[in-house]
């Protein structure tokens, strides 16, 4: 990337792989692969961008039956929860978030016509 003069990376981060479970407890492993990304993009110059929702909603929460995914307004709480996380995880380095990528093919797609799947 240094050599094609790169100076900008966009990455997602995946919910899953930093809260596992409904637990709230974050795993180490997972925060531990991004941080070693991010550290390895700045140490080069490259400016991470980072997404935070890319298509992969936990199962426990679209299981959930008080959350249901993306279907209710109950997965508020917990995006946000998880959003605190990673700016407090990597907040001192990323400086450029995405909230979701490409919200209209989650709403459309996933929900609307079905030729995605939701969430």
């Amino acid at each position: 990337m240094v050599a094609l003069g790169i100076d900008a990376y966009r990455l997602s981060i995946s919910w899953s792989r930093i809260l596992p479970d409904n637990t709230g407890r974050v795993n180490q492993a997972g925060a531990a692969f991004y941080n070693s990304i991010i550290n390895e993009l700045l140490h080069h110059g490259i400016e991470p961008y980072v997404t935070l929702y890319h298509w992969d909603m936990p199962q426990y929460l679209e299981n959930d039956p008080q959350v249901k995914g993306w279907r209710t307004r109950k997965i508020i709480t917990h995006y946000v929860y998880f959003a605190t996380t990673c700016f407090r995880l990597f907040g001192d380095r990323v400086k450029n978030w995405i909230t979701v990528n490409e919200i209209l093919n989650i709403a459309v797609s996933g929900y609307g016509t079905g030729t995605r799947a939701p969430g």
